[in-house]
């Protein structure tokens, strides 16, 4: 069946790219402008709605439109589309270390005859960990046949790289700055997936944008064409939130998952299975190193930020493989 991208959106096209290759993008004409009477979520999702049906009603046979929409609210007040660079850099000035909104709406229009259609949601660990858990939690109790894709990379990043509940203990961000007040963030991360995996859902996954495709590959296609509501969540290294150079991606995914602080693994009708095991686990520090969201933890007397870093993640790595192991055995 066709795939039609119903957005100019860069971001939505990559993250569309880490599910499918086999779409493609067809610019909306529908008209953006806010009606009188709605609340800015009604906005958000009347656009959707507008961007998908433009694009449907300009195609024909089976196909999927996928229509989208963004808006940022602080204060009341609407955030719209910069029209330049001058104007989207002021725009992120007035937001930067202040509260506001991101909302985002998705409408999806399908046609084909005959067949049962399996709905795919993206969103990134600010709405998903945070703002829409309670939906979220929601829609996989009642068992939607939907698959929720979690494009994660630890923090608010297009507002400002803002913590969130999925950025980890220690990472300096704007608004849990490292300094002599705080070392970073002070709270543990948030751990999602096994949030998801307690639905009792068919399949729960993480897996990981690149340093391994096949992980990512298989497993989105198991939780696609899985019956029932599933949930896979992608860690995906932002170079400025996170501060590291653009070339050094792949080294930074890697060390994730060599040093497991993002385990690879999917969760079957219960069954946990660890799709990666490193042949030599690396000590967590060389993933923080490279990262200048932690360099205050490498300062002198703040060794125990490192060993306090180490501990949690050699804790959360053994509750994963006790869990392999338990949920094995119980069935057999």
């Amino acid at each position: 069946m066709k795939i039609i991208l119903a957005s100019a959106s860069p971001r939505r096209k990559e993250l569309l790219g880490y599910i499918t290759k086999d779409f493609e993008v067809m610019v909306s004409n529908a008209d953006e402008s806010f009606r009188k009477g709605l609340t800015i979520q009604e906005q958000s999702k009347r656009i959707a709605y507008l961007k998908a049906k433009s694009v449907f009603d300009n195609t024909t046979g089976d196909r999927i439109v996928i229509g989208s929409d963004t808006l940022v609210l602080k204060n009341g007040e609407h955030f719209g589309k910069p029209k330049s660079e001058q104007e989207a850099f002021e725009m992120i000035s007035r937001l930067q270390n202040d509260v506001h909104e991101v909302i985002t709406s998705l409408c999806v229009i399908i046609e084909k005859d005959g067949e049962q259609t399996k709905f795919i949601a993206f969103g990134g660990d600010g709405g998903t960990y945070d703002i829409g858990l309670q939906s979220l939690s929601g829609a996989m109790e009642r068992g939607h046949d939907m698959t929720y894709v979690c494009y994660d990379n630890g923090a608010y990043m297009n507002t400002g790289i803002q913590r969130s509940s999925a950025t980890p203990r220690f990472a300096d961000t704007t608004t849990s700055p490292a300094g002599s007040v705080i070392p970073g963030k002070m709270q543990s991360r948030k751990d999602l997936t096994l949030i998801m995996a307690s639905h009792h859902l068919p399949y729960v996954a993480q897996s990981i944008a690149v340093a391994n495709f096949k992980d990512l590959y298989e497993k989105s296609e198991k939780a696609i064409y899985t019956k029932g509501a599933t949930f896979l969540n992608v860690l995906a290294p932002c170079p400025r939130g996170w501060g590291y150079p653009t070339e050094d991606l792949m080294k930074i995914n890697k060390l994730a998952i060599d040093t497991c602080y993002w385990p690879l693994y999917e969760v079957v009708d219960g069954v946990f299975h660890i799709t990666y095991k490193p042949a030599k686990k690396l000590p967590v520090e060389e993933f923080l190193r490279p990262q200048k969201r932690f360099k205050h933890m490498f300062k002198p007397g703040n060794e125990w930020m490192i060993e306090a870093f180490q501990a949690e993640v050699d804790k959360r790595w053994q509750e994963i493989l006790d869990l392999e192991e338990i949920t094995n055995k119980s069935a057999e």
